[in-house]
């Protein structure tokens, strides 16, 4: 393994039968676990690499209901914040603090955060920061963004650990987020959604915070909550989603992670689904969102993302990168700034996706056709394809060049059995060093 860290990333490079999550902490893509976990966890997905399953290209998206967050007050109630104190992040003052997220169970619910501003009076783009499992506050994440021109809030959602002092006191009759147990309002992602909107309201009672240009960004777990606040909040102007992007009811990824669908009756697990999956919150978007993972990913499968995106009606943009597990590359961290930025203080837009079309040519051998917006600034383009039946956390990947024709570009991807499963991503780097990737074909 070679690692290379940039700021506010933490990057691994892997082939495709690593299957290991880097232990790095904070910024967008860092990959996190505990070592015992991420054994047990490598073994696993080792196992579901040479297994079939689910087609995960076929998930249904039928309309959402009602959800558990319809009609509730999230902008009037008090905050009462309380701030413990003021901490130097590198040279960004940084607030501790804590909030009340809502009342349970006759309690108030106190949230642990972190808040920072920019030097000044404002007004500033606002951001949210989203953890992944097991992870808290990141004083890391509120710094760079308030390097970058944001004022940036990041809360806690894991709530009681061992190694910690501080942290969100969630009750006890709260359920894991990685169960199915739950499908009401104990389930730890139901309150987790409404103290990341309560977050929003704190952003945007900010003197010094526009809160009509206010973003938000979740990691792994966090990824996979920033669709569902996204599908439930019309405040948010941005949103990217990191690795998180739904299908946990797909066998493989529920044995990745720890969920078992199997084990419910199909009925609870359809109503599990329609509040908490994102698949089912794609048409529901209220802002653009972007999309990052790794084709390896164990718990964000660009295939499970690419029908997510293709169900929203808002702008929606991807970078995938291939043969890593829950990593993304720093190409894929400036697409995203790009992103941010863009829709949150008026810079200019990212090119349109790459997009692939799949046929037979003349000799029978499949052929990639490829057409790439704003072709003057690429910097190279290239396809990724993977051949056979692994689920995506055991997928290899092959590379096509690239030939240009006309209007578009063409790649062969030669195969031995015509009746192999393929799955192709094509990838454009651009002059600036961002990268863009189309929706995975197959």
């Amino acid at each position: 393994m070679r690692e290379a860290r940039l700021g506010h990333w933490g990057l691994e490079f892997r082939d495709c039968s690593g299957f290991r999550a880097s232990s790095a902490a904070g910024g967008f893509g860092f990959g996190h676990g505990r070592p015992q976990e991420q054994a047990v966890r490598n073994r696993r997905l080792q196992a579901l690499g040479w297994r079939t399953a689910l087609v995960v290209t076929a998930f249904a998206l039928p309309c959402l209901g009602e959800t558990v967050w319809d009609g509730l007050d999230v902008t009037t109630r008090p905050l009462d914040v309380e701030v413990i104190r003021t901490q130097k992040e590198g040279d960004v003052d940084i607030q501790v603090l804590r909030f009340t997220s809502e009342a349970w169970e006759g309690q108030p619910m106190r949230v642990f955060a972190m808040y920072g501003k920019p030097e000044g009076a404002g007004k500033f783009p606002g951001v949210l920061h989203i953890h992944g499992g097991g992870q808290t506050a990141s004083p890391r994440d509120v710094a760079e963004m308030v390097k970058r021109g944001y004022a940036c809030f990041s809360f806690d959602w894991t709530g009681p650990l061992a190694t910690r002092t501080e942290y969100t006191d969630w009750p006890k009759s709260i359920t894991p987020h990685n169960t199915l147990q739950s499908i009401d309002k104990h389930n730890k992602l139901y309150h987790a959604v409404l103290a990341a909107r309560r977050g929003l309201t704190f952003l945007a009672a900010r003197p010094e915070v526009d809160g009509d240009r206010m973003g938000a960004y979740g990691i792994s777990w966090g990824g996979h909550l920033m669709w569902l606040i996204n599908g439930t909040d019309s405040r948010l102007k941005a949103a990217v989603a990191i690795y998180g992007c739904g299908g946990l009811l797909s066998e493989g990824i529920a044995s990745a992670v720890s969920i078992s669908a199997q084990s419910l009756p199909s009925a609870q697990a359809e109503e599990w689904a329609r509040h908490f999956d994102p698949l089912r919150y794609g048409p529901r978007q209220h802002a653009p969102i972007m999309h990052l993972t790794g084709s390896n990913d164990f718990f964000g499968w660009p295939t499970a993302g690419g029908e997510a995106l293709r169900s929203c009606k808002v702008d929606t943009r991807q970078s995938y990168l291939a043969g890593v597990n829950h990593g993304v590359g720093l190409a894929a961290a400036e697409a995203a700034y790009r992103w941010l930025a863009h829709y949150l203080k008026g810079e200019p837009p990212l090119p349109a996706s790459p997009t692939v079309e799949v046929a037979l040519s003349a000799d029978g051998v499949p052929e990639a056709r490829v057409k790439l917006a704003d072709e003057p600034n690429v910097e190279s383009a290239w396809l990724e394809y993977s051949l056979g039946p692994s689920l995506p956390p055991g997928r290899c990947w092959r590379i096509g060049a690239l030939e240009k024709k006309g209007d578009a570009r063409l790649a062969a991807m030669p195969i031995l059995d015509p009746s192999q499963e393929l799955l192709a991503i094509a990838q454009a780097k651009y002059k600036g060093g961002f990268k863009l990737s189309s929706l995975p074909v197959s």
